[in-house]
């Protein structure tokens, strides 16, 4: 049985749809009266702008995602002199100005604290998944998951959507020090494991940061592609069930 190596966003859990509902809960609550989709593009774009002052500092290196910087608890700890609150507070706030939306100061304060709040209340695995990690653990695979992101935000995903004891190891970009998909995260792996490449099998939404990186590594590797947008001739599948299938006839 191969040694298999998931990732975690987009793969095992749902983290795109987690942010759709999280931000539709926000305009439901604060009764915004326009598309949810514009108040996220201009957001965006000044998040864009605020990480650029700090695109030479250590956590950059994560892969953290776009809304990390209102979901994190502790996320003050990686901006030291900075008023964290304060600076999310006024992103909120030129995104209402921006926007010609009619809320103030306090309406940034209460959604900051509801981002932080409610942020994990939305996860849940991506179908299959749960059925695919206790099958393949069943039929003696060893199981990883290697992920970009903040250790506390990941494992606080992995928890609260995966059976985590069932992993072998979890590693996350922080705790290494770089992400997907600099090479010494997977020599990293592989060293500390004890892997052979050639038994060692990566699944992963990505494929410039999983799937390619992968290959060079001597892994086998497979790119989920569940919504069928890669057009490249590569092994690849469509469903965490079609995955184990791939895995139990050995046909990689």
């Amino acid at each position: 049985m191969f040694n298999i190596i998931f990732d975690l966003d987009e793969t095992l859990v749902e983290s795109l749809k987690a942010s759709d509902e999280l931000f539709d809960f926000i305009s439901k609550k604060y009764d915004f009266d326009l598309p949810i989709i514009e108040f996220r593009l201009v957001l965006r774009q000044l998040l864009v702008d605020f990480y650029k002052k700090y695109s030479n500092a250590e956590f950059m290196k994560y892969g953290m995602g776009i809304n990390d910087l209102f979901m994190h608890p502790n996320i003050d700890k990686y901006l030291p002199g900075i008023d964290i609150e304060k600076a999310k507070v006024n992103l909120l706030k030129q995104s209402f100005r921006l926007l010609d939306m009619d809320y103030g100061h306090e309406d940034a304060v209460d959604i900051s604290r509801d981002m932080k709040i409610k942020w994990l209340d939305f996860y849940e695995p991506v179908k299959g998944a749960s059925e695919t990690i206790e099958k393949l653990k069943n039929g003696g695979a060893a199981l990883f998951i290697l992920t970009n992101g903040f250790s506390y935000m990941q494992r606080k995903k992995a928890e609260r959507c995966l059976n985590t004891e069932l992993f072998d190891g979890i590693y996350i970009s922080e705790e290494l020090g770089i992400g997907k998909p600099d090479k010494i995260v997977f020599e990293t792996i592989i060293e500390r494991e004890k892997l052979d490449r050639k038994n060692t099998v990566m699944i992963g939404d990505r494929y410039n940061s999983d799937f390619i990186p992968a290959q060079k590594a001597g892994f086998k590797a497979v790119l989920f592609d569940r919504y069928n947008r890669n057009r490249e001739k590569i092994e690849k599948v469509h469903s965490l069930t079609e995955f184990c299938e791939l895995i139990e006839r050995d046909n990689l």
